[in-house]
């Protein structure tokens, strides 16, 4: 049976003579496992494994075929059936078919409707009577109907592939596991099939690599994971890299984010002398994603092993030095001690090619999207306003209101909020979403905190003041009093913050907080920049992916200089014991001063700025007063001189242009007029504000009262 046009053409052997029988059939695609039927240099045993793995599309494909085989005539049917099971394809054909073939009978002749006439036709020794019959079949039927199919999007396309991983990653992950960890040699069955296909790595470039084929296998990438590869693709891949060069470029890209995947396969090109494709760009990322894949796998399987699997465990022991307490140790108020702020470096734009995406990326560094959004309604926007008591709200863009914080839309994800512990270690992360720094981010953020760390904590934020009042706003308030929550300014950021802000939320003027600055985020900030360089148009998956990357090296590295970093701070505290009391010393000039007068001088000066928050009314009044006084008498200036203007105007020499002098006369006249009105409001405010202070005589420029509204107004 052949496929020529449209037309199935089975040639039947009757013995004296041979019959063709021609039945017009539309085309359709073919499908992968009629791909892998006919590609000579892919061996059974890939095959065999391909069509294993599709049984969505192998079922399809089968019902086609059978649909085709029924629809023949009963002849015709037979002999495409007899030469299915000679060549072995045997796609579509039921035990019913088969049964029916064994009596078969010969057709001697084939007649077919051409033109509305029926032809006979008796072929020769001689040949040629098949062409004959397709070309009066073209010019009968005329066009080839095409089977219409859907076409598949990107997302489905994705979807499927994802699919198709994620029920190989059992396995795949009991076969790395063998290969990494297990000193069993693979062993080549007897007689093996080979397979081949290209392999690019640290080593070099094969274009035809042979494999031998365990037929036990399931799948394709468990024998390629056996013998240290990895494909790039779940059901066929046709290339391969190995299980070194993947890790290489991990490890590369933990000690280096900005390391992209496309610079790495140049790197393996260069390397292998051959040219750059891009198509090895994207086979090994889809190869790099399913080894990290199975890297987390494995490492999730060890987390319930050892228990650590629990909900905030990681949050709880992130930090050995936050978390391991002495035997006898002093109770420490705050007891841990953290930082939280945002940062808009790792945004990504909105792409709608990247759109359909739909694959989620899942770590124990990240807050859902559900979490965040449980605090969105915590604060009602509010009307952008000038704050009489502090400037703080309008130095700081994340103390704005929740409604003046919008984003352009060009992006999806407009950055990150973060929260670590003093000493680095990274607690928590979340995605802010097409917004600035919105109040719903460190209300998630603490809510978080709070479930973990029950009391005394000490956190250190930008807009500690202004967020404090939020706190206290919202449902968390009554949890964040019961746990003892102390928001503090860190160091840096205090400075930008007014002198009454400084004395109730500076680090410094906190106590408990000791040498600690907690501009600990502002450090991480400084380092995920390499990180953004990727992130900005990536998919929501690898975006996250890259940062989970980013914080897990970031915390190793902490861990690593954990020491260090204790040991530097041991020194600066004994070096501070032992230099402070000198300049404490030379500072109080011989005067005899204890240490609770400190605190008291702060409590004094507090106070005093609490007073000086408002004006007393009598100044504010007082003021106003003056200004409306010097305004009303400069109103009284300008009718002086436009009446004295008039009366030289009126006794000039007379203008030779009468209508001239109407419209000068005019123009006098409205100026007077409107110099007059003016000066008449003006005393009705006068005589308002004198009301209110109660002011007998009006002030004039030599009454006390007025020199000395004038020395508070300078």
């Amino acid at each position: 049976m052949s496929r020529r046009s449209g037309f199935t053409v089975n040639r039947i052997n009757t013995g004296g003579s041979k019959g063709v029988v021609i039945q017009r059939l539309g085309r359709r695609r073919r499908s992968p496992s009629d791909v892998g039927e006919g590609r000579p240099h892919i061996s059974a045993g890939i095959t065999h494994i391909r069509n294993s793995k599709l049984p969505t599309q192998r079922e399809i494909d089968s019902q086609l075929r059978r649909s085709e085989l029924q629809s023949l005539p009963e002849g015709s049917r037979r002999a495409a059936v007899q030469m299915a099971l000679e060549t072995g394809h045997t796609l579509g054909i039921d035990e019913q078919m088969i049964v029916d073939t064994d009596a078969w009978e010969d057709v001697p002749s084939l007649d077919i409707p051409i033109s509305g006439k029926e032809v006979s036709v008796d072929p020769s020794h001689e040949g040629g009577e098949y062409f004959q019959l397709i070309d009066m079949a073209r010019d009968s039927l005329g066009s080839v109907s095409h089977r219409q199919y859907p076409p598949r999007s990107r997302q489905s396309r994705l979807e499927t592939r994802r699919q198709a991983w994620l029920a190989q990653m059992p396995t795949l992950l009991n076969a790395y596991m063998q290969y990494k960890y297990s000193d069993n040699t693979v062993e080549v069955p007897e007689n093996p099939t080979y397979f081949h296909l290209r392999v690019l790595g640290i080593n070099g470039y094969e274009s035809a690599c042979a494999l031998p084929q365990d037929q036990h296998h399931e799948y394709i990438n468990q024998t390629l994971l056996l013998h240290g590869l990895l494909g790039t693709s779940p059901v066929a891949p046709e290339l391969a890299i190995p299980i070194p060069t993947l890790e290489l470029y991990r490890r590369c890209r933990l000690r280096s984010p900005q390391f992209s995947i496309q610079q790495w396969v140049k790197v393996l090109c260069d390397l292998s002398n051959i040219n750059y494709n891009l198509s090895f760009r994207e086979q090994f990322a889809d190869g790099f994603d399913t080894y990290l894949e199975i890297l987390r796998r494995l490492d999730h399987l060890i987390k319930v092993e050892l228990g650590h699997d629990q909900p905030g465990w990681r949050i709880l022991h992130a930090c050995p030095a936050c978390q391991y307490k002495l035997e006898g140790e002093a109770e420490l108020n705050p007891s841990v001690m953290g930082a939280l702020d945002g940062n808009n470096s790792l945004k990504r734009f909105a792409r709608g090619d990247r759109g359909s995406d739909t694959l989620t990326f899942d770590s124990d560094y990240f807050l859902s999207h559900e979490y965040v959004d449980q605090f969105a309604n915590e604060v009602k926007c509010k009307v952008k306003k000038v704050d009489k008591e502090t400037v703080c709200l309008n130095r700081w863009r994340a103390a704005m209101a929740d409604n003046l914080k919008g984003m352009y839309n060009a992006f999806t994800e407009t950055g990150v909020f973060v929260s670590v512990c003093r000493h680095g270690f990274v607690w928590t992360i979340l995605d802010m979403m097409q917004s600035g720094e919105l109040a719903k981010y460190p209300l998630a953020t603490v809510s978080k905190l709070l479930s973990v760390f029950p009391l005394r904590i000490g956190l250190g934020y930008d807009i500690a003041c202004s967020f404090t009042s939020t706190l206290m706003s919202s449902s968390l308030a009554s949890k964040a009093c019961t746990a003892g929550l102390k928001m503090v300014v860190p160091a840096f950021h205090g400075h930008a913050h007014n002198r009454l802000c400084q004395l109730g939320f500076h680090i410094l003027m906190s106590p408990g907080f000791g040498l600690e600055d907690l501009e600990t985020c502002e450090r991480i900030f400084s380092s995920s920049n390499a990180v953004a360089r990727l992130t900005q148009h990536a998919t929501p998956f690898h975006r996250r992916q890259f940062i989970d990357m980013f914080l897990r090296q970031w915390d190793a590295e902490k861990y690593e200089n954990l020491g260090k970093f204790l040991l530097n701070n041991y020194r600066q505290a004994l070096q501070v014991l032992e230099e402070m009391p000198v300049r404490i010393k030379a500072l109080m000039s011989g005067r005899q001063v204890s240490e609770a007068c400190f605190a008291t001088w702060l409590q004094d000066e507090r106070d005093y700025l609490e007073s000086k928050k408002t004006e007393p009314d009598t100044d504010v009044l007082g003021v106003e007063y003056v200004e409306l006084l010097n305004k009303y008498n400069d109103a009284r200036t300008l009718i002086a001189n436009v009446s004295a203007i008039r009366k030289l105007w009126e006794a000039s020499v007379k203008l030779e242009a009468n209508a001239t002098r109407a419209n000068d006369k005019a123009r006098l006249r409205q100026v007077t007029h409107d110099a007059w009105e003016g000066m008449l409001f003006l005393q009705k405010g006068l005589q308002d504000v004198e009301s209110q202070l109660d002011v007998g005589e009006r002030w004039t420029t030599d009454s006390p009262a007025y020199q000395q509204t004038v020395e508070l107004l300078e």
